[in-house]
């Protein structure tokens, strides 16, 4: 399955990453509070904050490639842009791989480049992302 030649104005992109996120986490944690959710960033952000006060455990790490590394597999990622618009998401190859291969399911929050993707117009994304089934 791909993604292919899909336009998304910036709100909309916007709009169905919080639904996306939304399912991502429910259907990954089914209210526990036992749940440890993992994340980049410097953790200060709304989202961590708030999933923190819900009663999620919360592991934040100071970059992407150390949290791939040391989360165990099937686990939830958020990768979040600390210091957006000046700083975006980078995403390389090798790491999308080894995500898949460790089955961590992941959220990019304003993402500068990921692999299979054109992100190089501001507020539109068209590309072909390879989904595993």
């Amino acid at each position: 399955m791909h993604w292919s030649s899909h336009l998304l104005s910036i709100d909309m992109f916007k709009y169905l990453s919080a639904i996306i996120l939304y399912f991502f986490i429910i259907s990954g944690c089914v209210a526990s509070t036992d749940v440890t959710i993992y994340g980049v960033g410097e953790g200060k952000s709304d989202l961590f904050i708030w999933l923190k006060s819900e009663g999620f455990n919360l592991e934040i790490y100071p970059d992407l490639e150390r949290a791939v590394n040391e989360i165990p597999a099937s686990a939830v990622l958020l990768i979040l842009a600390d210091n957006y618009p000046e700083e975006r998401v980078t995403v390389t190859q090798g790491l999308m791989e080894m995500m898949e291969t460790k089955g961590i399911r992941f959220y990019f929050e304003y993402p500068k480049m990921v692999p299979g993707l054109d992100l190089s117009q501001e507020g539109k994304v068209s590309g072909s992302l390879p989904i595993s089934q």
